[in-house]
């Protein structure tokens, strides 16, 4: 017998934390669920079937080949992969594939029209499944050609209210309250009705297990062992009229042998022999019914309800937790102890709780008002601050509490073998037993101060005094660190010590590893609030007996092992992101105990708290311009390009994180929490689409799922059009080319005579200006600007016994010339001499106009013949009467210098040299040459 099971004792109620699902919906009708062997699941509802593929819930329809809407009223699974869904008056099936996570893949076909009753649910058995109809159990094979359901299959046509079936076992309860049960070879065997205790309603629920049968009425609960085929009974608690109307409550067996059916506003959990109530967190949910139970991969829980849509209950069996609604006094929790071999003691914000673990667990409140900075002495009191003004002691939940009123109380602390102190604004104060229970303090230490943290290796504890980091043993000794300075005040300071040599300090902004030798700091390591991915500040901090660290913040709490981070939040189970001050706590047996604003969070199962790797996800859909892809692009097309995807990870934080790149279009990989990515066009090639699943509590990603994608080039990008293109561009550029060089030819010939005819001119010009620039105007004669260069002519033309000889002329009576006859017939004289002296000059002979009537005239001999040349030329030169213009004849006389120029540098001097001269051939009478170093003659 199973009797055993059961106990009188019920435990007090706890809150389920849960993720709601109700938008992805037509209607939040939900109807039933069907959990697949590789963890997807199905959702049947008053509006179709529904996949979640890890981000929401994507309906199948017409592309799956079912119906775009409808009532779905059973899912089910045969034993050889046939997934049947049941409508009003259609039966679909599909062959599932454990292989092809994506169910959008799947592919119903609609099976012949069965003449059975339109709302009644499915059971997966044998080549088939079994549905009532007109209240007989009938049985529907999927073999092709077996024939129509016809016959019953219970014995004497019995009347059957519910049926489960379980690999080869079918079992139904009747409307005479009878459990009976067959196998594929063996025919219904029924049990005799329930005592009259028990026989007292209709029993309308029975699922079936590996082990053990169960069973439901509306205030009735059945263990049903199939080997002994005995019966354990046992009343319901919870419950009132409130399912009565349904016409089978829902009853769901965990993987852990768990019962889960629904009670009086929330879920009942039957679990070695022990019921317990949750509560749901909304009143919304509290006022709905459930409808349908059912457990995923990992231990994920899922209801579904009348009206609110799909849940996902969160942290179930890792995270249990408690609100006001559940017995505790106020949901703001600032503090937890736990006595040895007694209750855990709870500090909120208007009362002290104790909270029993045991076979009947409840909470009680022992004190009210608000209390926190629970301590446990040596003894085994507890001591904490009430009302941030008094300093209270209890010994146990029967005995009275001892306060006393102290100046600014922060928090008490109680070292393990050695005294209880107090932490306050005006510093360190100790606890000293005093007469009948009482008890006083007595500063050890002043200075602004606010918590403290415990090291229970060394039995000393941590505390900030004014800007000081200081250790105290158990007899007030005080050792300060050195090397470490908090910048932050010690209002909002937290300490944690691991180890010997390591302290972990928390502020709002900043969270330091320091490790130290003794009391000197050797590496401090700094974590602030952006660098672990926080927006909110630190408010608490806990070292565990695993030597993990565990930070309380506004957006959950981090958890470091001291090789990774990780991160729990409301998506795990906690009942608040909102973590308080100072209220995080490790429980004798390793589990751990959050502090929120709106609850308590006890984590029960944190063994795989760091064992996180999210599965692979899959890809869902490929569509361009709305069409869905199989392989490579028809065609060419500039139309977007969408892909959805998902996962059914369903164990770790929902909905889920991708990170995604396409090769050749995205430079980076990209973060999203959608199922689905948009790009405008794909661009013509081959590209591969990688996709992983990223957690983003400890940011690990799942193994790499890739899908190619290949789009055609576009006709004119392909290779016979590039050719021909090519081709033909190539024939057209020739024949332009041919057109083009004939008319460049041309054009180059008629330029060549223009740049030549243009050439000529500008060497005239050029020549013409050389001219200009060289010789004077007038007389024909070289100018003075080229006596250097033809010097150095000269200079290079001379042979042996040869010098230059510079000649200074000068036109005698000039002036007269000008004054009587004008200044145009002096200009014609100037003229005649200058033809004259070209008529005369040789080879190596220079004649320069030097200024007015004065002449140079440069030769290369030497002295005697230089002076016999000079001579010629001067008698040359005025030998015949010049004719002027108007009949006017004159005769003229030169005088004439003459000195020698050995070195060319000394050009000036040889020319003031003849100067010299020809003044003294003035003087001497004109007419005459005078050579240097020579009289004149």
């Amino acid at each position: 017998m199973l009797i055993a099971y059961f106990a009188t004792a019920r435990t007090g109620a706890q809150t389920l934390p849960t993720q709601m699902y109700v938008a992805d919906f037509m209607t939040p009708n939900i109807i039933c669920q069907l959990h697949l062997p590789n963890g997807a699941l199905l959702v049947g509802t008053d509006g179709g079937v529904f996949f979640f593929n890890g981000v929401r819930f994507v309906q199948l329809g017409p592309p799956q080949g079912l119906p775009p809407t409808g009532i779905v009223f059973g899912l089910t699974l045969t034993t050889n992969g046939t997934i049947a869904a049941k409508y009003l008056s259609r039966i679909f099936t599909a062959q599932f594939d454990p292989a092809r996570p994506n169910l959008t893949d799947l592919h119903f076909q609609a099976l012949g029209k069965f003449k059975i009753t339109p709302t009644e649910r499915i059971a997966a058995f044998g080549d088939g499944i079994v549905t009532i109809d007109q209240w007989r159990l009938r049985h529907i094979s999927f073999t092709p050609g077996s024939p129509p359901p016809t016959q019953p299959m219970l014995p004497g046509d019995e009347e059957v209210a519910a049926f489960h079936s379980h690999d080869d076992k079918l079992w139904a309860i009747t409307f005479s309250n009878r459990f009976c049960h067959a196998t594929l070879t063996r025919p219904f065997v029924c049990m005799p009705p329930p005592p009259a205790r028990w026989n007292d309603e209709k029993w309308r629920t029975i699922t079936v297990t590996g082990k053990l049968v169960y069973a439901r009425s509306n205030h009735h609960f059945a263990v049903i062992d199939p080997r002994s085929e005995t019966v354990a009974y046992s009343a319901l608690p919870f419950t009132s009229q409130r399912y009565e109307s349904i016409d089978r409550p829902p009853l769901f067996i965990t993987g852990d042998g768990a019962a889960l059916t629904p009670g009086d506003g929330g879920l009942m959990e039957w679990h070695a022999g022990v019921w317990r109530r949750f509560n749901f967190p909304t009143e919304a949910l509290a006022d709905d019914r459930i409808r349908t139970i059912t457990e995923t991969g990992k231990g994920t829980l899922w209801i579904g309800f009348f009206n609110s849509g799909e849940a996902r209950v969160l942290g179930y069996r890792s995270v249990e937790s408690w609100t006001k609604q559940d017995g505790l006094s106020n949901n703001s929790i600032w503090s937890m102890v736990r006595q040895p071999d007694g209750p855990l003691w709870i500090g909120t914000d208007t009362s002290l709780d104790t909270f029993s673990a045991t076979r009947t667990p409840k909470i009680q409140r022992v004190f009210q008002e608000h209390a926190d900075s629970l301590s446990l002495d040596k003894a085994g009191h507890i001591w904490f601050v009430a009302s941030y003004q008094k300093l209270c002691r209890v010994e146990n939940i029967l005995t009275p509490i001892v306060c006393r009123t102290e100046r600014g109380p922060d928090m008490a602390l109680s070292q393990p073998n050695g005294p209880t102190w107090l932490i306050s604004q005006t510093g360190l104060r100790k606890v000293v037993p005093g007469p009948d229970n009482t008890f006083s303090t007595i500063p050890v230490l002043t200075g602004t101060s606010a918590w403290a943290s415990l090291d229970p290796l060394t039995d000393r504890f941590w505390m900030q005094i004014d800007t000081d980091l200081i250790s105290v043993g158990a007899k007030g000794d005080v050792q300060r660190l050195n090397g470490f300075q908090n910048a932050e005040d010690a209002e909002s300071t937290h300490y944690a010590s691991i180890g010997l040599k390591t302290l972990w300090v928390v502020n709002a902004s900043h969270l330091y590893r320091i490790q130290h030798e003794g009391m000197k700091v050797t590496h401090t390591a700094t974590y602030s609030t952006q660098t672990l991915g926080l927006r909110s500040p630190f408010v608490s901090i806990k070292a565990d007996t695993r030597h993990w660290l565990w930070v309380g913040t506004g957006e959950g709490v981090l958890v470091n092992n001291g090789h990774q981070w990780t991160h729990i939040t409301t998506q795990d189970g906690l009942i608040s992101n909102d973590v308080n001050e100072g209220s995080i706590e490790e429980d004798s047996d390793g589990s751990m105990w959050i502090g929120t604003s709106s609850g308590l969070s006890h984590l029960t199962n944190i063994t795989n708290l760091f064992d996180t790797t999210p599965a692979a996800p899959f890809i869902e859909a490929v569509s361009l311009n709305g069409r869905k892809l199989t392989g490579p692009a028809p065609y060419y097309s500039r139309a977007p390009l969408d892909i959805t995807f998902g996962t059914l990870d369903y164990a770790h934080s929902l909905p889920a994180s991708f990170e995604y790149r396409l090769d050749g279009v995205d430079g980076a990989p990209i973060f999203t929490a959608s199922d689905h990515v948009h790009y405008p066009y794909l661009p013509p090639g081959k590209h591969i689409f990688h996709l992983t699943t990223y957690d983003t509590h400890d940011g690990k990603r799942s193994n790499e799922t890739t899908v190619t994608l290949t789009m055609p080039y576009p006709w004119w990008q392909r290779w016979p059009f590039i050719i021909v293109s090519g081709a033909t561009v190539i024939l057209t550029a020739y024949v332009a080319f041919r057109l083009r060089l004939r008319k460049i030819l041309a054009r180059q010939t008629e330029l060549a005579a223009l740049v030549d005819h243009q050439t000529r001119e500008l060497q005239h010009a050029a020549r013409e200006l050389e001219y200009q620039a060289s010789h004077d105007s007038l007389t024909g004669l070289l100018n003075r600007r080229t006596l250097g260069k033809s010097t150095d002519t000269l200079q290079r033309q001379r042979r042996r016994g040869e010098i230059i000889h510079i000649v200074a002329m000068d036109v005698d009576h000039f002036k007269s010339i000008n004054d009587n006859l004008g200044h145009s017939a002096g200009d014609e004289v100037l003229a005649e001499i200058g033809r004259r002296f070209r008529l005369n000059l040789t080879e190596n002979e220079r004649a320069f106009r030097y200024g007015g009537e004065e002449f140079l005239f440069m030769l290369l001999a030497d002295r005697k013949h230089a002076h016999q040349r000079a001579e010629e030329l001067r008698h040359e030169l005025t030998r015949e009467r010049i004719v002027l213009t108007d009949g006017d004849h004159i005769q003229l006389t030169i005088s004439a210098g003459c000195s020698s120029l050995a070195d060319p540098r000394q050009l000036d001097e040889a020319i003031d040299q003849a100067d010299q001269c020809l003044y003294r051939a003035k003087i001497s009478g004109r007419d005459r040459l005078v050579m240097a170093g020579s009289d004149a003659r």
